[in-house]
C-alpha cells in the first residue's frame, strides 16, 4: 500500500516485525501530548515539521531508564 511506503516500510510484513503486543502493565513515569499538526511535515507522512517539537520526550529518554 502506498500509505505504507511513505512512512517508510516497503513491505506491510514489517509493521508486524516491530508490533508491541500489548502496552506495560504499570503506570507510565511520564506522560508526552503532542499536536500531530505541529510535530509533523503532513498529515500522511512521519517528516517532522520541527525536530525541537519532540526535543523534550528525547532527553527525558536519554537520561532515564525504560
Amino acid at each position: 500500500m502506498w500509505i505504507f511506503e511513505k512512512r517508510g516500510y516497503s513491505d506491510t510484513a514489517e509493521l508486524q516485525e516491530h508490533a508491541i503486543p500489548q502496552l506495560p502493565a504499570r503506570t507510565p513515569s511520564k506522560v508526552f501530548d503532542f499536536d500531530a499538526k505541529k510535530v509533523f511535515d503532513k498529515p500522511d507522512n512521519a517528516k517532522l515539521k520541527d525536530k525541537r517539537a519532540i526535543d523534550e520526550a528525547g532527553k527525558f529518554l536519554e537520561e532515564n531508564r525504560f
